[in-house]
């Protein structure tokens, strides 16, 4: 007579588990570490970067107000927090949040905020206090006032950008003077 004996796989707990720990959405075991530390810490996390939250806005995952895709919008749009815009927006935007812009976005107008994430087209200028990050496949057309500029590769950005401490004041940058022939 053989007995065959099975060995747990890696996916396996080798605590003393049940069927009521596995998350009901896909049947999956969670991660040991996580429920120790929601545990600990309450069910808060606790391992927040500080460059993942921007100042002002919270976290671009803690959107507040958003502008769906196939929307239109005309005007001016004042908002705390962070908010979205994935469809055609035409006029100013003011904010000590965090503006994304989705891809599929169609900016016409001044955005003057906290911080900016672009992946749409934007046809204006931009101030931003903390940083702008441009992602592909943006196209910016227009200058830009920011302390923090980040452009991924295939990004198309025309237009003077303006860096310094603090974003500066909410003005234009100015364009660069043309030489003049002295002869």
């Amino acid at each position: 007579m053989s007995f065959f004996t099975r060995k747990k796989s890696s996916t396996e707990s080798t605590d003393e588990s049940s069927a009521d720990e596995k998350d009901s959405s896909d049947g999956k075991a969670p991660a040991t570490e996580a429920k120790k530390e929601a545990k600990q810490t309450g069910g808060k996390n606790m391992n927040v970067k500080k460059s993942d939250a921007p100042s002002g806005g919270g976290a671009p995952g803690d959107v507040k107000a958003i502008l769906g895709k196939g929307s239109e919008f005309e005007g001016k749009l004042r908002f705390e927090g962070t908010a979205r815009i994935d469809g055609k927006f035409t006029g100013e935007v003011h904010s000590a949040g965090t503006l994304i812009i989705g891809e599929h976005a169609i900016i016409e107008g001044e955005l003057n905020v906290d911080g900016a994430i672009i992946s749409g087209k934007v046809d204006g200028d931009v101030v931003a206090k903390t940083r702008i990050e441009l992602h592909a496949p943006a196209k910016l057309i227009g200058n830009m006032v920011t302390p923090v500029l980040v452009i991924q590769e295939g990004v198309v950005f025309e237009g003077n950008c303006q860096m310094g401490k603090g974003g500066g004041p909410a003005s234009k940058p100015s364009t660069p003077a043309k030489d003049k022939d002295a002869s």
